[in-house]
């Protein structure tokens, strides 16, 4: 590492912003310090991407850029703003040898990303690749003026969701909250809903949250299946009178009820897309004794889900409905994952109604992916 004092990066940055040191490394370091917002020390590998990267961080990030969320995602969020919004040349007036050695940077990353994924060493929905993929995308558009690189290695389903974000955090400060919002909610879910102090209200144009209330249904009813479970047994108070016919008397003679195994957790979207509730009783008839849920909403702000049935008990009457939207799609999947498996969920994958409806159908898929639920699409239940 050396200190470069007449580096031409160090014109890049405004005398308003400080007077910086550029220090260059031969490894791959590559970070801006600054104290609010004066900036004290650049560094930066040798390329020339990394270089133009920090020289950017120089110029333009101020602490009222940040969004609250997660560092990864502030730090995606805060790059793809300078990339798509501060890139030096106007779309297509780069220098021909800046975007060969940029491609090539990108590129190479690209291939390392397609390996691991390959090898089994990482996944198209992890973090690391969404990460590289949005970046190396707004480098692409800094450039070009096009989105022409970097989604190639994520799932289709997840693509969209990438697209939004980046026309998102291009838009403005609140649009980027949103994306940051959204994007913590499909890769960083607990940490979310852990961090304390996060606001309930909007700020300004801010989205509001959907809230979900969770209503127990009184559950008055035996599940028919668990009354006639059953098993034969050496011993009993009941003898299983067909066994007296037989010729020859076998051991097991009398009857015992059977215990209840645990049939897992089955969760139903309920919204006007899905059906009528008769659907939900059909459920608790093949799996008496599941945990089984119905959701759903009647506004754009709160929903509730509903807990039909539960140790081989369930509710009786008419079931209640909160109306015929989505909205709580998000609430509900995490409290499907926090339920005892095997967990289903039965849905047709139509989520609407919610800022975050594209965040949440990538959320499922997933979860889908990595074992932790089985969906079940509605029309196959019929």
């Amino acid at each position: 590492m050396r200190e470069k004092r007449n580096s031409l990066l160090l014109s890049t940055v405004p005398l308003s912003r400080g007077m910086p040191v550029h220090i260059e490394h031969r490894d791959d370091t590559s970070v801006t310090v600054s104290l609010k917002d004066k900036v004290l020390e650049m560094h930066t590998p040798q390329d020339a991407l990394r270089r133009i990267h920090e020289a950017m961080h120089a110029r333009y990030t101020f602490d009222r850029h940040r969004v609250d969320a997660p560092d990864m995602v502030a730090q995606l969020v805060e790059d793809v703003r300078l990339h798509t919004c501060h890139w030096p040349w106007p779309a297509g007036e780069t220098p021909l040898p800046i975007v060969t050695e940029v491609r090539a940077f990108l590129l190479g990353n690209i291939n390392a990303h397609a390996k691991a994924i390959e090898a089994g060493e990482s996944a198209t929905t992890d973090f690391p690749v969404f990460f590289e993929s949005l970046r190396a995308s707004a480098v692409c558009f800094g450039i070009t003026g096009k989105f022409d690189l970097g989604l190639g290695l994520l799932q289709p389903y997840l693509r969209g969701f990438a697209q939004k974000c980046l026309a998102l955090i291009m838009a403005g400060q609140t649009d980027r909250q949103q994306a940051a919002d959204e994007i913590t909610s499909v890769f960083f879910a607990e940490e979310e809903n852990e961090r304390p102090g996060r606001p309930k209200k909007s700020k300004g144009n801010r989205p509001v949250k959907p809230v979900m209330k969770i209503v127990d249904l009184p559950k008055t009813e035996r599940c028919s299946a668990q009354e006639s479970g059953v098993r034969l047994a050496t011993s009993g108070a009941r003898i299983y009178r067909p066994a007296l016919r037989r010729p020859v008397l076998p051991a097991r003679l009398f009857v015992r009820n059977a215990p209840i195994e645990p049939a897992g957790t089955i969760l139903i979207d309920a919204s006007g897309s899905m059906g009528s509730f008769d659907f939900i009783v059909e459920q608790m008839q093949r799996e008496p004794g599941a945990t089984i849920a119905y959701y759903n909403a009647g506004s754009t702000r709160e929903g509730k889900l509903f807990i039909y049935a539960k140790d081989g008990w369930r509710a009786n009457g008419e079931l209640p409905s909160a109306g015929g939207g989505n909205v709580v799609d998000g609430p509900a999947l995490n409290w499907l994952l926090k339920q005892d498996g095997p967990r289903i969920f039965i849905t047709d994958r139509c989520f609407s109604g919610a800022y975050d409806s594209e965040a949440q159908i990538v959320r499922l898929a997933n979860a889908e992916a990595q074992g932790l639920l089985t969906v079940h699409d509605y029309e196959d239940k019929k």
